[in-house]
């Protein structure tokens, strides 16, 4: 569940679970814990659209996945986002992870480099 704090501009959630089968652009992929790291700076887009809209203000891995909260920047694409999530209308965050290592359905390593504030996400509980 995504969810946004209107007042502190922030939105904050699940970035990631563990064991969790999720349909990538990779293929269907799986996450453990202690197998990605974090990029210096994680930036937040909506859709993987690339137009970044806010950055990391903390993550955190825990033993069932990444969580994260996002300060979004002011300004109209910030303030839409804002109310997209407020409203449900984007309920999921999805992560970037470019140089991702898969072997056998499941990262092996990797970098999170930003993270989507989506619509519909690639794992089966955001259906």
């Amino acid at each position: 569940m995504l969810t946004a704090n209107l007042a502190d501009r922030t939105i904050s959630g699940l970035v990631l679970p563990f064991n969790e089968v999720g349909r990538t652009n990779k293929g269907k992929v799986k996450a453990r814990k202690g197998t990605l790291k974090l990029a210096p700076v994680v930036t937040l887009n909506t859709q993987h659209d690339g137009v970044h809209v806010g950055l990391k203000a903390e993550m955190n891995e825990a033993d069932d996945g990444w969580y994260g909260s996002f300060n979004v920047h002011e300004g109209p694409e910030g303030d839409s986002l804002l109310a997209e999530v407020d409203a449900g209308k984007r309920n999921m965050l999805s992560v970037e992870i470019p140089d991702v290592v898969i072997r056998a359905g499941e990262i092996v390593t990797g970098t999170i480099s930003s993270v989507a504030a989506v619509v519909t996400g690639a794992r089966s509980s955001s259906i």
